[in-house]
């Protein structure tokens, strides 16, 4: 039911699509809160509610739709804090919430989302640190979680993303200096860490990265 210009809010009688696999709401007008009958259809595998007017906080309650693979939520007007009970979404492949007003950190509990290749939080408030365990997620193949607010350095465990081939860390916050370890993300094409406060020597282990088509260090200071 994408791109239908439908209005108002999600309707409750959503819970009554007890065998709903895909639900795809993107590009109307829908507002409100995402309704608790969301939870309702427990067979649900991709959730897709890009490019709405949608409000409040993400529900713990979305922590129930544990056979959740997709779940899309970008450009909205979702605010506080990025609920950690999305870790109980153990088969999440692909995270997408950027453009939205989220503040607070990225929780830890991310971590133990083992299944995830694709995570998008960018254009948001997020604060505080990159999380150790987002490092950890070997699988990740693609990180957004450029223009935020998150500080403190980039961690020496970057180098266990080894199947990463995007990063976009732009605009943000991130002090200390590029971690030596970066040359071990040999399948990375893409790498953005422009307009930070990072500082100290450019690794010359970054020519080890010979799939890299685009670096940006824009505002890096040596």
């Amino acid at each position: 039911m994408g791109y239908n210009m439908l209005n108002g809010p999600m309707p409750s009688s959503i819970s009554q699509l007890t065998s709903l696999t895909s639900l795809d709401l993107s590009l109307n007008i829908i507002s409100g809160s995402i309704p608790p009958e969301i939870r309702k259809p427990k067979t649900l595998v991709s959730l897709d509610m890009r490019s709405n007017m949608l409000s409040g906080p993400i529900p713990s309650y979305i922590g129930q739709l544990t056979n959740l693979i997709l779940l899309y939520l970008s450009s909205n007007q979702f605010n506080g804090s990025i609920p950690p009970v999305i870790w109980k979404l153990k088969n999440l492949r692909e995270i997408s919430m950027p453009d939205n007003m989220f503040s607070g950190p990225i929780p830890s509990s991310f971590g133990l989302l083992t299944n995830l290749i694709f995570l998008d939080l960018s254009s948001n408030r997020i604060s505080g640190s990159i999380p150790q365990e987002i490092w950890k997620l070997k699988n990740l193949q693609v990180i957004y979680v450029g223009h935020n607010i998150l500080s403190g350095p980039i961690s020496s465990l970057l180098g266990e993303l080894i199947n990463l081939t995007y990063l976009d860390l732009s605009s943000n916050q991130l002090g200390g200096s590029i971690p030596q370890e970066i040359r071990d993300l040999t399948h990375l094409s893409y790498l953005d860490l422009s307009s930070n406060f990072l500082t100290g020597r450019i690794p010359l282990s970054l020519d080890q990265l010979t799939n890299l088509y685009s670096l940006n260090l824009s505002g890096y200071t040596v």
